[in-house]
């Protein structure tokens, strides 16, 4: 009798610690958004509006940690990108491995080391612990883009065999004209690049933020364009464009004017914007 009673008062003593282990409500991993003075705080269901000449290189980013109470290791990060495309919207994940770890920061640039230009982005992260408990966070902006190009005139002259003047802005040059066909041609100083588009992209491209995505579909530059006579005035429609210290330039050639008196002059006129 002596030995059941001990081995009740053992089986109740297990009993009652037993349910007193602690139950812990909110099991899941920490996340929350990094702050500061140059960090994105906006929200998908509140966005941060950043002025498209703010100058500050913005920044995003998530803390992720183990929770307190299970001290359970993280186990991944996941990262997923919603954004305007062509076709609507677009999406692309990042997946990080954070085996072994118990906390990690996670920060990224809005733009990285050329001024991408980005419409609007969600950005969505959710940690996951060893255990399978997960937390999720979420960041979003939008860049205020409002308002269109205004194109500006321009003039392009060269007289006889001097350099011509007036491209200087723009990171092109006009030093010589064709040889066998007579004919201008436009360079690229060192340092630019120079394109050439179709020429209802002129019209097509109206904002800022269209004439970057122009720019950002053509990663290959041109050596030079020849399509304006250096022996007859004539009308034109040519579109080029260039890129010089880091400033995207669309170019309109609507006119040439040449003249033969005291030696052939050439002015090119037309917009940019």
């Amino acid at each position: 009798m002596k030995k059941l009673a001990l081995a009740l008062v053992c089986l109740v003593s297990v009993a009652f610690f037993a349910s007193c282990d602690p139950t812990i409500e909110n099991p899941e991993p920490t996340i929350y958004i990094i702050t500061g003075a140059d960090y994105i705080t906006g929200t998908i269901d509140n966005p941060q509006v950043i002025d498209f000449e703010d100058e500050t290189m913005w920044k995003y980013g998530f803390h992720v940690e183990s929770n307190p109470e299970t001290k359970k290791e993280l186990a991944s990060l996941k990262v997923h990108y919603v954004f305007p495309s062509d076709e609507g919207t677009g999406t692309y994940d990042t997946i990080i491995d954070l085996t072994g770890m118990t906390s990690y920061n996670f920060v990224e640039s809005v733009y990285e080391e050329a001024k991408d230009i980005i419409y609007s982005l969600e950005i969505t992260a959710t940690v996951t612990d060893a255990a399978g408990e997960t937390k999720t966070a979420n960041i979003a902006f939008k860049i205020n883009w409002e308002g269109t190009l205004e194109p500006e005139t321009f003039l392009w002259n060269r007289h006889g065999a001097a350099d011509a003047t007036g491209l200087e802005q723009f990171g092109l040059k006009w030093t010589r004209n064709g040889a066998k066909v007579d004919y201008a041609i436009i360079e690229p100083v060192e340092g630019a690049l120079l394109y050439t588009f179709q020429p209802e992209v002129w019209d097509e491209t109206e904002t800022i933020f269209q004439k970057y995505a122009l720019f950002g579909e053509m990663p290959v530059g041109v050596s030079s364009f020849k399509g304006v006579s250096a022996w007859a005035s004539n009308d034109y429609d040519f579109v080029i464009g260039s890129y010089y210290e880091d400033e995207y330039y669309l170019i309109h050639i609507t006119h040439a004017e040449v003249s033969s008196f005291k030696g052939t002059d050439i002015t090119i006129t037309g917009e940019w914007k």
